[in-house]
């Protein structure tokens, strides 16, 4: 017995020295089996071992490593089941040191990933195996102790996309290690253009946040910008407009904050017109009964008020006639009846006061039609100073005239006398004149009478559309999908005005590769397209 006790103790020193291990011999006491960094120890022991672990699948040799009181030392490379090296590390008592590559499988011993630790920092790249180019970098550093896997230094991200490299992230950290963001950080669309770029100052957003858009037809250009201070909105938020028909940087929406506090109007610039939104504190407490009393009730005669019961009201009331009485609301010059408007001026409103839009109050009797106001009311607003001014949208009185198909159909002097008024040629936000709109009713005497008045026929708005066009789009809202008809009548009328306008059938339409003439023909609308050459010949 003492014999055997003695060989036994002989066998256990020399297995501590320069012992080898079968696979089946070993597990680990941290980490998982077959990882470089895991701990070994004896299966039945469950002591760690030291000497050489033999790693073998079948006939397979997968790896050959050196342990130490149960810890990786020196060299480790594993294979795959082909005899192709899958992994090769260098480490030092567990960890991992030097330069780590996992390969990619097959024989060409291309990398997927490697490892690179020096002192404390570690460098880790991952591979598209394809191609052989770069896809990801991230630099991190690591403290003795830490219970973090480590703080990033840089980080950035590529793309493969047609066998090339493009850019996908790019990110930078405080080089104190602390790793919060530091610098500019940018990302990519899969073309390689940037999709956002922020700025940061010690993990905070500062300065300029900018946010790009890229359509399907290849347009790429800045929707948004961000004003930031210590990681708070700070400044002006402005977004312009995505559509190619808008020219680059036009505004879209605007906001303004301070200390993260929205702190001004919210100007939204719409297809057609524009909004703006007023923040609820700066409203004095609402006055819903009042601002009813004022608009008045519809009866056959148009919005009829109570001018004596508000009068009494008003004057009996600590109010500021020059303010909303309603949250997000115009000033009671606006809105009140036209019956009361006397009475509210000469309690000491304002009659040239705009909304927050910009509308005076001849614009809002245009944009309201269903408020009726009469043509003596008209009249009286005509002879005031303001009676040419556009609103922030641009959009003269002629315009929202244009815009109103009961207006034009049913009103049509009063197109006469905002022509005698008005530039006719006034372009708003969209680049449009009043004639852009008023030439898509269905009727046409106020467009006529711009037309007569000298109105351009061939101003183009910014998606590039004229007039004459639009007879036969419908639609002058830019950004929209283009969609071309016609008829006799429309042919006709715009037949009549080929000897005032360039427009030319058989020109290419805006949004198309064709000309007019042409898409009728592919229509099969052998009559249209006869009836075309028939104008161009009696003009020639």
């Amino acid at each position: 017995m003492k014999k055997v006790l003695a060989v036994s103790g002989i066998a256990a020193l020399l297995a501590g020295c320069g012992s080898s291990y079968q696979w089946d011999e070993v597990t680990t006491s941290k980490g998982s089996k077959g990882k470089p960094t895991a701990i070994y120890v004896d299966k039945k022991t469950k002591e760690p071992v030291s000497g050489t672990i033999i790693w073998k699948e079948g006939d397979t040799l997968i790896s050959e490593f050196k342990v130490k009181n149960g810890k990786v030392q020196g060299d480790w490379v594993t294979h795959n089941a082909d005899g192709s090296v899958a992994i090769e590390a260098q480490l030092d008592d567990g960890q991992l040191t030097g330069t780590t590559t996992v390969y990619c499988s097959g024989g060409e011993k291309k990398p997927q990933q490697r490892i690179v630790i020096a002192g404390k920092k570690q460098t880790d790249s991952q591979f598209d195996c394809a191609s052989g180019l770069q896809t990801r970098e991230e630099v991190t550093v690591h403290e003795e102790g830490s219970k973090q896997n480590g703080r990033t230094l840089a980080q950035s991200a590529w793309r493969v996309v047609n066998g090339e490299q493009v850019p996908a992230v790019v990110a930078n950290y405080d080089k104190d290690g602390s790793g919060q963001l530091d610098g500019v950080q940018e990302t990519f669309y899969p073309t390689g253009q940037v999709q956002e770029r922020k700025h940061y100052n010690q993990g905070k957003l500062e300065g300029l946040q900018e946010e790009f858009v890229l359509l399907d037809d290849g347009t790429y250009r800045l929707r948004k910008v961000t004003a930031y201070k210590d990681g708070q909105r700070d400044g002006d938020s402005i977004q312009y407009f995505a559509s190619p028909d808008w020219p680059e940087k036009t505004v879209e929406k605007r906001e303004t904050y301070a200390a993260g506090q929205d702190t001004g109007k919210t100007v939204i610039y719409r297809e057609l017109d524009v909004q703006v939104l007023v923040p609820y504190q700066d409203v004095p407490p609402n006055h819903y009964k009042l601002k009813e009393a004022l608009a008045g009730k519809s009866t056959r005669d148009g919005y009829v008020a109570d001018v004596e019961s508000l009068k009494y009201l008003l004057q009996a009331s600590d109010i500021d006639l020059n303010k909303p009485l309603v949250a997000e609301a115009e000033l009671p010059v606006h809105y009140v009846a036209e019956n009361a408007y006397d009475m509210l001026v000469s309690l000491g409103a304002d009659p040239l006061k705009t909304t927050a839009e910009g509308n005076t109050r001849l614009m809002m009797c245009l944009k309201n039609a269903w408020r009726d106001c009469s043509d003596a009311h008209f009249d009286q607003l005509l002879a005031l100073s303001n009676a040419k001014t556009a609103n922030l949208f641009g959009n003269t009185p002629l315009h929202e005239l244009c815009k109103s198909n009961s207006l034009t159909k049913e009103r049509p002097e009063l197109g006469q006398r905002l022509i005698a008024s008005q530039d006719i040629n006034a372009v708003n936000y969209a680049g449009q004149t009043a004639l852009h709109y008023c030439i898509t009713q269905r009727d046409k005497t106020v467009a006529n009478a711009l037309i007569a008045a000298g109105a351009d026929l061939d101003k183009a708005d910014y998606s590039g559309v004229t007039p004459v066009q639009l007879v036969f789009l419908r639609d002058p809202r830019l950004g929209r999908q283009k969609q071309v008809s016609w008829d006799a009548a429309r042919i006709q009328y715009v037949g009549g005005l080929l000897g005032k306008s360039t427009f030319n059938f058989e020109a290419p339409f805006p949004g198309f590769d064709k000309s007019l003439k042409q898409l009728m023909i592919e229509a099969s609308d052998a009559q249209s397209a006869m009836l075309v050459d028939s104008l161009a010949a009696n003009k020639g």
